[in-house]
Formats: structure tokens, sequence, C-alpha cells
């Protein structure tokens, strides 16, 4: 019989860990970046991450690219010349499969605009 309490209690750990992970990797870009501590269904869950929303997924199987679509409009400020204007957070998803590699998806402008 599954323990179905201890085994969600392991899955948070889990996408805590890899959320960790990821902002040790992005720290570098993002001095600030950090793990979202007030975690909510609807919210991003890296925060300080410059103009993306980032998403983090880190599951037995890839997740479906429906899971990108979820992912929410996340205003940001950025400063020009001293004053602040909104602009919306480009969405970023990086998830993880057991034992595959780390993908991340983005709409085709974000990925235009970095190259």
């Amino acid at each position: 019989m599954t323990n179905y309490k201890k085994q969600g209690k392991a899955n948070r750990r889990k996408g805590i860990t890899f959320e960790n992970f990821i902002c040790k990797k992005l720290r570098p870009f993002f001095p600030k970046i950090g793990r979202k501590l007030e975690a909510r269904e609807g919210s991003v869950d890296i925060e300080n991450s410059g103009c993306y929303a980032i998403q983090c997924k880190n599951t037995q199987k890839y997740v479906p690219l429906s899971e990108f679509e979820k992912i929410p409009d996340t205003p940001y400020v950025k400063m020009i010349e001293g004053t602040g204007v909104e602009k919306w957070a480009r969405p970023l998803l990086i998830c993880k499969a057991k034992r595959k590699k780390t993908l991340v998806t983005m709409e085709l402008d974000t990925f235009i605009d970095l190259l």
C-alpha cells in the first residue's frame, strides 16, 4: 500500500531541490535570483529573474507543452533611465525528466532575441 502523504512530500522536496539547482545555475546572470517561497497555484517558481517568468518541473517524464501555457502573465519593472516601465515577463518552462537532460521551453520571439 502506498503512503500518498509521504509520496507528496518527496515530490515537493524533489521540486524544491530542482528549483534551488536552477537558481544556482542562473545566479551569475541574476545575482538576486531565488525560489519564490510563497508557493501558490498559478504563480512562477523563481523570482528576481529579470524579464523571465520561470516555472520549473522535475518529473518522471517530460511535462506536456500545455504546462507552458499555464505560466501566468507576470509583470516586471524594467528601469529605463530612472523611470519604471512595466512590461510582461517572458515565460520559460525549465523541465527535467528522470535520468534525462534538462530542457528549456520558450517562445520563438524570446529565442530570437537571445541570438
